[in-house]
């Protein structure tokens, strides 16, 4: 077997060849010593989410969901991709103070979460940093709070109709999702107020652990959401040509590839393309599967997503490109 890189395996394999990524960024205070491993953290947190994300795109064949990358800023709000501000009862008053008049002064940030990290908690509630609220969360969860922002934020930006909106109709989209939790009686992970909240996560809903997350649960809250709250709203997906530039690799691929989808009908595919690294133990299946007597990068392949199972092995080991298109 190769030794090189690219055939190290790959959890979040299908984000390694798309472009439709989007950044967030954590806002915490520099030197604070809890949060000493942050990068370590914020590490593991991109995987776990992006693997996630992945297992949604396979279930999902009706549109596109975006991965998402972590980032970490210190110090101010300037950038309008902050989501979540982290602190704790050592984190400086005069900073807290700070943060506090800069979310209150900013208008072009949709929501901003404040996580107050403390021992044995798990608890939603009103900010008192001006922020849409407040997650008192025990450091062990801290991963798992932070991914449920992630994924609502993905799934957020997975419809065409819901990124048109402003930036008022978006935090009034925020408190749609905490009416829902409430109206039809959800579980929540956390322990969650009955009084007015701006701001939910469905997400919450489909948590049962550190570790426990219900995928079909996800899915099914957020198509309930949507078909009371948006009945007369239409997904329109970009199209497939559209999709085939946020390949990575676009400018290598064949150029006739649109109209290979023309007789095809509707719904999800993977776009599958050999690499120039590959492992030689795959190389049977990998013959098999392109219709080769020997290795070429650069062969494609177009097989429905319900056939994932049976390739799963090459696009771990990145043998191929995966990519998957909506038709």
């Amino acid at each position: 077997m190769s030794t090189n890189a690219k055939n190290t395996i790959r959890p979040e394999f299908l984000k390694n060849f798309t472009t439709k990524v989007k950044d967030r960024y954590i806002l915490l205070e520099k030197g604070n010593p809890q949060f000493k491993d942050i990068s370590s953290l914020v590490g593991s947190i991109n995987q776990t989410v992006n693997q996630i994300i992945q297992e949604l795109n396979l279930k999902i064949v009706d549109r596109q969901l975006p991965y998402i990358t972590l980032k970490t800023c210190y110090g101010n709000v300037a950038d309008k991709r902050v989501r979540v501000f982290l602190h704790n009862d050592d984190t400086d008053f005069l900073y807290e103070c700070d943060i506090q008049t800069q979310i209150e002064d900013e208008r072009e940030i949709s929501h901003i979460l404040d996580l107050l990290v403390a021992a044995s908690l798990k608890k939603i509630t009103i900010s008192s940093l001006s922020c849409d609220a407040e997650l008192i969360i025990d450091y062990k969860l801290l991963k798992a709070a932070i991914i449920d922002i992630l994924l609502d934020i993905v799934m957020f930006n997975s419809y065409s109709f819901l990124k048109r909106m402003n930036i008022a109709d978006k935090k009034k989209f925020s408190q749609e999702k905490y009416l829902f939790f409430k109206n039809e009686q959800l579980y929540c992970f956390y322990d969650c107020p009955t009084d007015k909240m701006m701001y939910y996560s469905l997400s919450f809903s489909a948590r049962f652990g550190e570790d426990d997350f219900n995928i079909d649960d996800y899915i099914n809250y957020w198509n309930r959401f949507i078909n009371q709250y948006y009945p007369n709203n239409e997904h329109i997906e970009k199209s497939i040509k559209e999709q085939i530039k946020q390949h990575v690799d676009f400018e290598e691929l064949r150029k006739d590839i649109p109209q290979m989808f023309d007789e095809l009908p509707k719904g999800a595919y993977l776009l599958l393309r050999t690499n120039k690294d590959r492992t030689e133990d795959l190389h049977p299946m990998l013959y098999s599967l392109f219709g080769i007597k020997r290795y070429r990068k650069g062969r494609i392949k177009i097989v429905p997503i319900e056939d994932f199972d049976k390739y799963r092995v090459l696009m771990e080991h990145l043998d191929i490109s995966a990519y998957k298109i909506v038709k």
